[in-house]
């Protein structure tokens, strides 16, 4: 991420000064990993987090600075793919991030490079495996998996390779497997048979908010949504409803739907139970720094759930370390605000 402040947003063709320009890793997959190292660190320090990505090559200066910010916040990255190819460069994105109200405007580009292959998504896992028969394994014992649906179906095909791999005999914890949809271009009846694979499934607001129409139909009975998704009360929100039609589109699924609702708050669905939960948001005393705010409430959730919380200990815990974050330039100190476990 290249992120640059200005003091309010500019009108379109202006130009305005910047108050400040800074580098960070960036990446969804990759502020998540990080902000979970530092939960996990603080509570559960023999856990590693491992970032599985696609890189031009472990040369490549930007690839070799995001590695390294990886690697100082205690991620590892021996699982990446490298792939290489002419005017083959790091993904980018340049960010304006408005002081006076804390919003930022992304503008992001591939550079040409591909997304993670499958091929290597199970060589990779076959590895992991295979360095528990090891002395000093690098990894430890793999038990969470956290797949970035950006492409179908080779998100799909990932996860079914998850679920079909044979854990090695010296595994000893079960394995998990989370999903995180944002992009509101996905189809949501192409992702069905995606949920039915996972134990936990993150979705983006704009996601919801873009395909209400195909996920509610007719059948909703719920009437119009209103701007925000505003409603009566929680349980009527257009969140919840979404979910529980998406359930209803999914048989046998047994995840627990989560969906961050900004300054509002969050929703979660148990499938097993079919019971709705939401819980208000934890605003910081002044807006400083969004840009990550949603990776955080991930990382923050399946730190949450991977420590044994229920569904109403996870949301409380991902809304406030996600508020943290929010009122604070990047991730330094997140862990000191997580509510889950209570000392």
């Amino acid at each position: 991420d290249v992120i640059n402040e200005v003091g309010t947003y500019p009108e379109e063709d202006s130009a305005c000064r910047s108050l400040a320009t800074t580098r960070r890793r960036g990446g969804h997959a990759g502020n998540s990993s990080v902000v979970l190292a530092k939960l996990l660190a603080a509570r559960a320090p023999d856990c590693r987090v491992s970032w599985m990505g696609v890189v031009p090559s472990r040369q490549n200066a930007d690839s070799a600075f995001v590695l390294a910010e990886l690697a100082s916040d205690g991620v590892e990255s021996s699982l990446l793919e490298e792939v290489g190819g002419v005017d083959v460069g790091q993904p980018t994105a340049y960010i304006m991030l408005a002081r006076d109200t804390g919003s930022r405007t992304i503008i992001s580009t591939r550079n040409h490079l591909r997304e993670l292959s499958i091929g290597h998504f199970a060589r990779a896992l076959a590895r992991a495996d295979e360095q528990l028969a090891a002395p000093g394994g690098v990894y430890g014992d793999p038990c969470w998996v956290h797949l970035e649906c950006r492409e179908m179906p080779a998100v799909l095909r990932m996860a079914e390779a998850y679920r079909a791999h044979t854990p090695s005999a010296a595994a000893r914890h079960p394995r998990v497997l989370s999903l995180e949809v944002e992009k509101p271009h996905l189809a949501p009846s192409e992702l069905l048979p995606l949920f039915a694979l996972c134990d936990a499934i993150f979705l983006s607001r704009e996601f919801l908010e873009r395909n209400q129409e195909a996920i509610l139909g007719g059948a909703d009975g719920g009437g119009s949504a209103t701007p925000g998704g505003s409603s009566a009360t929680p349980n009527e929100h257009l969140a919840l409803r979404c979910l529980r039609a998406l359930l209803a589109q999914t048989p046998g699924c047994r995840a627990l739907w989560v969906v961050g609702w900004g300054a509002l708050g969050a929703f979660a669905l148990d499938s097993v139970t079919r019971t709705g939960h939401f819980q208000p948001a934890f605003p910081p005393e002044r807006v400083v720094d969004s840009v990550g705010a949603g990776d955080t409430f991930i990382a923050a959730a399946i730190y949450a759930l991977a420590c044994g919380a229920g569904t109403e200990q996870t949301l409380r815990c991902a809304c406030a370390v996600a508020g943290a974050k929010v009122g604070r330039t990047g991730f330094d100190n997140i862990a000191r605000a997580a509510t889950f476990p209570v000392d």
